[in-house]
């Protein structure tokens, strides 16, 4: 599995590893609730594990499970924007249709891109790794079309120091 760092938005589609489910029920009544469950494999070293809904409002990977806010991760509908990774944020294209791991990610956020990177609208598939802004590791996979309340999102995110 090798990341292509430096991928433009056209380029970060890989293809989806959707299969049996591997992760928990889902909250009901909550705008960033799962709608499925995540696809990737568990991972026993993550501090979290599971599909969120990406809204304007943001996502902030560092909090059990990510709440809204606009630490990390945020989406806008607005032509030019879509997922957009914090402003002081490095992140790099995942482009193997199996999820990395820890290492694996921190590996190819060497060559990340610019902070801020904006992925636009992007397919179900789009992988990318980042750092979050405590230092955490996340790994971030669409997971479904973009809907009028943002696009679902397979989350793992390693805290600081592996387990």
């Amino acid at each position: 599995t090798v990341p292509s760092g430096g991928a433009t938005t056209s380029e970060a589609t890989a293809p989806s590893a959707r299969g049996a489910s591997t992760e928990g029920p889902a909250a009901t009544g909550n705008p960033v609730s799962p709608a499925t469950p995540s696809a990737i494999p568990k991972d026993r070293t993550a501090q979290y594990q599971g599909a969120r809904m990406l809204t304007v409002g943001g996502l902030d990977l560092d909090h059990i499970p990510p709440d809204p806010s606009w630490e990390d991760l945020r989406y806008e509908k607005r032509p030019g924007r879509g997922i957009m990774v914090g402003p002081a944020l490095v992140s790099v294209v995942w482009s193997a249709a199996k999820a990395p791991s820890r290492a694996q990610c921190e590996e190819a956020l060497g060559a990340g891109l610019p902070a801020g990177h904006v992925f636009g609208h992007a397919a179900p598939g789009t992988a990318f790794c980042m750092w979050t802004n405590v230092d955490n590791v996340a790994f971030v996979r669409v997971a479904g079309q973009e809907g009028e309340e943002g696009v679902p999102v397979d989350l793992v995110v390693w805290p600081k120091q592996p387990a």
